[in-house]
């Protein structure tokens, strides 16, 4: 197929970011039909063109019986059973000649175009399914979700009409002539919400999910404790919104009574006024329509059947928190089976993790397949290996029975006058005032992951002569009195090495309006003490021997969240007025955990960083990219970038290969930090928008090239042409 620019890749699908510059066009957009009253929904079919940028996903370590070679492919259009629009499946069976009897594996997203003339089995996000799992027996099928690619309706973010088109498109493979009746579905992100939106409905052809990174509750986390996430307010509902209007549009001349359709949903105005409510108040909106979207309460009521639940502890895209502690209420639950693969990486796939940092699991297909052949095929004595792989906050794995572990104890942390932070309670009483930084950060955000500052509080613990875990959701209980009719506080758990420095294992934020994690805001009156209990992200921590425990409370931010209230509070000290509670437990790492070792450790130690301008940025603005390299020994460096981005300066020469964009800078000397610089210019247009991955900096000594460790980023685009944001 054609890989032109108007062609709807998982890229430019992304870049439908900007519906805040097309949502004005809309209502005038929607009343135009097809000129001469024919057509249809399939009018002037977009050209699918599937993305080739499918990471180095972990392959299965033995051959199937079948050959993918083989394998026969198909899409499959239903009639959706609540109001008649288009359900879209895509398939890839393995050889119908030799299986009559194939489970399925399921990727439901918004992700994807109209499907009908695609190579299914090479298309982002199903590569790795079809290639790893049809010659193993299994079916793969892609769904796109209500009001995206080939499917008809409006796009609904997790709402109701868009489970039951899954739930549909789930019976239909489960019920196919060719199938076992056995279902799974897998993916990350939205496609690892997707599950349980299906196990929501109670749906009997699903026997297990493989969700991760997947969002059971959005609202929860997108206005977490009263604070709101800068996607809340300004991207979430319009970025989705956008996909399902951002392949088909008069600016592309394609499918256009397509886009006439989906601009005309009134579900856009809906979700846009609940993201509106919820920003100003934290509360989920009077219409219902977060609590439409809250899956918790279906999955545990309806779902029979396992899931192995995956979650990246160092993922700030979609919180640990949307997992722990709803796990707890999933175990209870007699028909339910949960087992989980917990790691230090962030919002990617186990197999997706960068192996210097120890965060690749090259072994996650070999795991997965034999979860596969035990839940869908019944497959007996089939080795599946721990209830949960647990990586903790040094990189260390090991394998448990629960998450977190029975066995730990409870144990209080107590801040004191003074800055210390102890276990024994003290008679001396004092106070701390916290504060915003406005010398050197702002209204709202830190630039680095460890404040320190003159209106922080920071308190630690004497050495540990032993190693200290601990794990699950912390709890930090305050007593507080505000200065103003609001107010937040933020809370950073840092390990501090012998040399004093600090790396943050977790953190948290809470809006005083939310003092106990209510559901409803209170009002916040000045010099009224208030009992806070402020929730610590879910973690596992480790501090090695030698170190010590920080905890530093401020105005800072984490996550993109953004504190409306900034107004200075007081926090008691002393007289057991504040602790940090913590889950402890002793420990061993544990090699038969541990991702199996590969061959792809650096030949040169190299260390880097990366830093830029922002992270959000309108079409045409420039971006100021700083590289910093530290290497063993003499290498060559460059830094990979999307080729949509134009470098205008700096450093750097850019060379483009493929779709990627390296911009090469010579050679650093060993045993020095040397930093590159260059400034690269967003990219314009109406299919501009979107997520925009940088780096990471790749360092050669023989032309081998090696990734460094901590240098990627991600940024995103918003608007069409700057020009209809109202911006130049």
């Amino acid at each position: 197929m054609p890989d032109d620019e108007n062609s709807p890749t998982r890229r430019n699908i992304l870049r439908a970011l900007g519906a805040g510059a097309l949502v004005p066009t809309l209502s005038t957009a929607a009343t135009a039909g097809p000129a001469d009253g024919t057509g249809g929904f399939y009018q002037d079919q977009v050209p699918y063109t599937c993305s080739d940028s499918e990471r180095n996903y972990a392959e299965v370590s033995e051959d199937g019986s079948y050959d993918i070679e083989s394998a026969t492919e198909y899409v499959v259009d239903l009639d959706s059973e609540q109001d008649s629009e288009n359900v879209q499946i895509g398939v890839v069976r393995p050889d119908p000649e030799a299986v009559d009897d194939a489970p399925v594996i399921v990727r439901a997203t918004p992700y994807v175009g109209d499907i009908r003339d695609a190579n299914i089995a090479e298309c982002w996000g199903v590569k790795r399914l079809a290639y790893n799992f049809v010659p193993h027996g299994y079916a793969v099928a892609v769904i796109p979700v209500r009001g995206t690619g080939g499917a008809g309706g409006c796009m609904t973010l997790f709402g109701p009409a868009e489970r039951r088109d899954l739930d549909q498109a789930v019976d239909y493979l489960g019920g196919a002539e060719w199938s076992n009746g056995n279902v799974a579905m897998s993916g990350g992100s939205y496609d690892g919400t997707t599950p349980f939106e299906v196990a929501a409905m109670g749906n009997d052809h699903l026997k297990t999910i493989v969700p991760m990174s997947g969002v059971p509750d959005v609202h929860d986390l997108m206005y977490r404790n009263g604070v709101p996430e800068t996607r809340g307010p300004l991207v979430l509902n319009a970025l989705y919104y956008a996909i399902s209007l951002g392949t088909d549009s008069p600016l592309t001349g394609t499918r256009v009574d397509a886009y006439a359709t989906r601009a005309a949903c009134s579900e856009y105005a809906q979700g846009g006024f609940a993201a509106t409510y919820a920003s100003i108040t934290g509360e989920r909106d009077p219409s219902g329509y977060w609590a439409a979207r809250n899956l918790r309460p279906l999955v545990e009521n309806n779902y029979e059947g396992s899931i192995f639940y995956v979650q990246g502890l160092q993922d700030w895209n979609v919180d640990p928190s949307q997992m722990y502690p709803w796990t707890e209420r999933l175990e209870a639950v007699d028909d339910i089976e949960t087992r989980y693969m917990l790691g230090q990486f962030g919002h990617a796939y186990p197999d997706d993790g960068d192996w210097a940092e120890g965060t690749r699991r090259n072994d996650w297909a070999d795991i997965v397949l034999r979860w596969y052949e035990q839940e869908l095929k019944g497959t007996e004595n089939v080795d599946v290996g721990p209830d949960a792989y647990v990586q903790d906050s040094t990189g260390e794995w090991r394998a448990e029975d629960t998450w977190p572990p029975e066995r730990a104890d409870s144990e209080t942390w107590r801040l004191q006058p003074g800055g210390t932070l102890s276990r024994e309670p003290t008679d001396e009483t004092g106070s701390a005032t916290v504060a915003v930084d406005p010398d050197r950060h702002g209204a709202v955000f830190y630039p680095g992951e460890v404040p320190g500052c003159e209106t922080c509080a920071r308190f630690e613990t004497e050495a540990f002569e032993e190693e200290y875990r601990f794990a699950g959701e912390p709890d930090l209980n305050l007593t507080v009195t505000p200065t103003g009719p609001g107010g937040y506080l933020t809370a950073y758990v840092l390990a501090v090495d012998p040399e004093g420095e600090g790396e943050r294992v977790g953190w948290g934020m809470l809006d005083l309006r939310y003092p106990d994690r209510g559901d409803s805001a209170r009002e916040v009156v000045p010099g009224e003490t208030l009992e806070v209990s402020l929730p610590i992200e879910p973690l596992d921590a480790r501090i090695p021997a030698g170190s010590r425990l920080a905890v530093v409370l401020h105005q800072g931010t984490m996550s993109g969240r953004v504190g409306l209230t900034p107004y200075p509070i007081r926090v008691d000290l002393g007289d057991g007025a504040a602790g940090l509670v913590v889950e402890t437990f002793e420990a061993s790492p544990d090699e038969a955990a541990a991702p199996d070792p590969v061959e792809a450790v650096p030949d040169v130690e190299v260390t880097g960083e990366r830093a830029d301008d922002a992270s959000l940025f309108t079409g045409g603005q420039t971006n100021r990219i700083d590289i910093t390299v530290e290497p063993g020994e003499d290498v060559v460096v460059r830094d990979p970038m999307p080729t949509e981005w134009d470098v205008v300066g700096g450093d750097g020469d850019p060379r483009e290969e493929g779709d990627t964009t390296y911009v090469e800078f010579g050679t650093a000397p060993a045993g020095e930090a040397t930093t590159f610089t260059y400034y690269a210019e967003a990219p314009t247009g109406p299919m501009a928008s979107g997520e925009y991955r940088f780096g990471p900096v790749e360092a050669s000594v023989d032309g081998d090239w090696e990734t460094v460790a901590g240098t990627d980023d991600t940024n995103y685009v918003v608007g069409a042409e700057t020009t209809m944001l109202g911006i130049r």
